[in-house]
């Protein structure tokens, strides 16, 4: 075998390492989400099925999370090498198999009589799957749980036979499969981000070995004072390079930084609406009629076409970091964008009860990239709603002034203090406070905007102070119809 065959090999077995390593950092997420999910289920259907045959579902479980949980941590504290990848990921995918499995059979035992637990149990099921899928994201392990934990209930519901339980099986068939998408996505983006991490423990390989030449250099120029000035001249090229090596590192790692905060950032909106037009199916179903019903149908798949919309927005922006991502402005109603984000924050901001205010003119127009002006509004309008208070208000507004376009957010919230003033807009500081109702925040949305207004040719500032709301203004150009 040859010594480029042998690195060859080292590198899959590092990166099959990682993924592993990656997969068992996560695993108490999905612990902690599959005994919330079991509790929930419990409560909600204790009237409906055994008390027996509950308690040893649910004893069950806490047995296999125990003993996953265990595993994890004897990984956790073994550190195995890149060798032993191979015997921790069956041990992971046999635990995988047993839990998916377990939950599979909560939809055959567990299955209630009544319409709106058969519902519920549904629901219950296809969100522990999506959250199992995003958190493994390997094929294998995606396979497992469509077939052992979403296919019993889905083909009980076709057992069913009713019109509703047949619309809901479909639905659950799209959105496994939407989910899927979504992963291998994001799956492509971890294995993007490990090649990175490689790269950055290579260029720290080199920076050391480089370290270590320039101090027997050192001591050499000592010996040889007559080659001083060569030598020096030497070590201010390579100490210009290391600066160079040094800079293109920090600014990979904080394009991954920005784009995993930007994922984490923008969708949570289109969950939100999924879950809260689902929860109003179940509340008010028997008060529904089927006209209403398939109302809510529609609105829940237009929230997940446009989550899908959003995630590949996403990977598109990506590209632009990355300098693969062709930069398009076009001429558009800036109206246009502003109503579709304020669509997108519909329930969000119902649920604090926030009245958005839409003044912007539809004679206005703007020329820029439509994507990244899309994401700057929902940043900014994301943020206002975070920091406003229950019953408050924020109002949307664009003026024209002169051969430029004033788009302006107003939010009636908690606003800016001084001392927080100064960290906005800056790199080197993580500025991420919560928000009226303990929302969290990735500290980096700001940044995002001023980078994609920039690239437009625009300009993004703030004013406000403490108890009195914050204003957020950003300029594009103006484009004449």
């Amino acid at each position: 075998m040859t010594q480029e065959n042998k690195n060859i090999i080292s590198k899959q077995l590092i990166n099959q390492s990682e993924e592993v390593k990656l997969l068992y950092d996560r695993a108490h997420i999905g612990f902690i989400a599959s005994i919330v999910n079991a509790i929930v289920i419990l409560f909600v259907l204790r009237h409906e099925i055994q008390h027996k045959i509950l308690f040893i579902w649910f004893m069950t479980l806490v047995i296999i999370i125990v003993s996953r949980f265990i595993l994890v941590l004897v990984y956790h504290k073994k550190n195995p090498q890149p060798e032993e990848t191979k015997k921790w990921s069956a041990l992971y995918l046999i635990g995988v198999f047993i839990h998916s499995v377990l939950w599979g059979v909560a939809g055959i035992l567990l299955f209630p009589k009544s319409l709106p637990h058969i519902l519920f149990l549904t629901f219950s099921l296809s969100i522990f799957t999506i959250i199992a899928i995003i958190l493994t994201f390997r094929l294998q392990y995606i396979f497992i749980y469509l077939t052992f934990t979403l296919l019993p209930i889905t083909v009980q519901l076709f057992i069913l036979g009713s019109e509703l339980l047949l619309v809901i099986a479909f639905l659950i068939i799209l959105l496994a499969g939407l989910t899927v998408v979504i992963t291998r996505r994001i799956y492509g983006i971890i294995l993007n981000s490990m090649e990175l991490h490689l790269v950055k423990e290579n260029l720290i390989k080199d920076l050391t070995e480089a370290k270590k030449s320039t101090d027997d250099m050192n001591i050499f120029l000592q010996k040889e004072i007559e080659e001083r000035k060569q030598i020096e001249s030497q070590l201010s090229e390579m100490n210009k390079k290391l600066l160079i090596s040094e800079n293109s590192l920090r600014e990979l790692n904080a394009n991954k930084d920005k784009f995993f905060s930007i994922i984490s950032h923008d969708l949570k909106s289109p969950f939100n609406a999924l879950i809260g037009f689902t929860e109003m199916c179940l509340n008010r179903f028997e008060k529904m009629d089927s006209v209403k019903l398939k109302e809510y149908l529609e609105k829940i798949h237009r929230a997940a076409s446009n989550l899908y919309s959003l995630v590949d927005n996403l990977l598109q922006w990506s590209r632009f970091q990355s300098g693969k991502m062709e930069y398009n402005p076009i001429s558009f109603q800036i109206i246009q964008s502003v109503t579709e984000v304020i669509n997108l924050f519909s329930v969000s901001s119902s649920k604090k009860n926030i009245t958005i205010q839409n003044e912007v003119s539809d004679q206005l127009y703007v020329y820029a990239d439509y994507h990244m002006i899309n994401s700057v509004l929902r940043n900014l309008v994301s943020n206002a709603i975070k920091f406003t208070e229950h019953g408050g208000s924020i109002k949307i507004t664009a003026i024209q002034n002169n051969d430029k376009i004033n788009i302006s957010i107003i939010d009636s919230g908690v606003g800016i203090s001084n001392e927080d003033k100064d960290k906005l807009f800056r790199m080197d500081i993580r500025h991420s406070t919560y928000g009226t109702d303990n929302e969290k925040g990735t500290g980096l949305g700001l940044l995002l905007c001023k980078d994609l207004l920039e690239k437009n040719n625009g300009t993004l500032w703030f004013e406000g102070t403490s108890d009195k709301g914050t204003s957020f203004h950003f300029t594009l150009n103006h484009q004449n119809t």
